[in-house]
């Protein structure tokens, strides 16, 4: 009797059915754990790669704005360089095209007096016992291939010199700082030109920073940016531009 008895308070309980004990919910929330923690895990992934996204494009744009800038800055640099090498070589055919009425004037007489006195030379007979007639001929060869190329160079000089030394042709209003009577200088068509170059580069240093802001905020806000602007606000080219007019004169009169 005791042992049916004892071995009725140790069996376990049955369900209706025999199915088992119950274990109501503990799967349910565990799942909601963990369903709460990966949905938590995504958030911060999304949250963590938009904000790298976001800077990654501010980094970017922050980048082409200062390219852009810069590159602007440097275009103005290679302009001002560019019209400093033009008005250099202007400049320096002053002096050249200054000498060229006269000096092509003495180089044509110089040619033609050479030319006309190898001819005479060429037209003598050679009388000279001495000397073989093989020699005699390849003088007169000699001779004829000089006055030939001073008939060459005459021929070149006549038409250049005849145009530019006639009256219509004034060589001051190409080469002149200042002719008489013509008003302000400069009134030579090269000093002119150097000088349009010269207010040129002055145009691109008095722009250069308000051109360079505007194409750095174009192009930052082509790259997703709110705001964009270049630090100094107002850069400025490592340059100064001069006027021909601060040099002195080397001769007064």
């Amino acid at each position: 009797m005791s042992g049916a008895i004892h071995r009725s308070l140790t069996r376990a309980p049955r369900v209706r059915g025999g199915r088992g004990p119950r274990r109501g919910g503990q799967v349910l929330i565990l799942t909601l754990i963990a369903m709460t923690l990966l949905v938590s895990l995504v958030f911060f992934a999304y949250n963590v790669g938009d904000k790298v996204n976001r800077r990654l494009e501010m980094q970017g744009a922050a980048d082409a704005v200062a390219i852009t800038g810069a590159g602007w800055l440097a275009r103005d640099c290679n302009v001002i360089a560019m019209n400093n090498v033009g008005e250099a070589k202007m400049v320096s055919l002053v002096p050249i095209l200054d000498t060229q009425p006269q000096a092509s004037r003495l180089a044509y007489n110089e040619a033609k007096a050479w030319e006309a006195g190898l001819a005479a030379i060429v037209a003598q007979p050679v009388v000279d016992n001495q000397t073989s007639s093989q020699v005699q001929q390849y003088l007169r060869t000699g001779i004829e291939s000089l006055r030939q190329r001073m008939a060459d160079q005459r021929d070149i000089l006549e038409p250049y010199s005849a145009a530019i030394n006639t009256p219509n042709f004034d060589m001051e209003t190409i080469t002149c700082w200042r002719k008489q009577g013509a008003g302000a200088p400069p009134t030579g068509q090269l000093w002119k030109a150097a000088t349009t170059m010269e207010d040129f580069s002055h145009s691109a240093v008095e722009t250069a920073a308000t051109l360079a802001q505007e194409r750095a905020i174009q192009m930052g806000k082509a790259d997703s940016a709110t705001t964009a602007f270049l630090v100094p606000v107002k850069p400025e080219i490592p340059a100064k531009t001069g006027e021909y007019m601060d040099f002195r004169f080397p001769i007064r009169g």
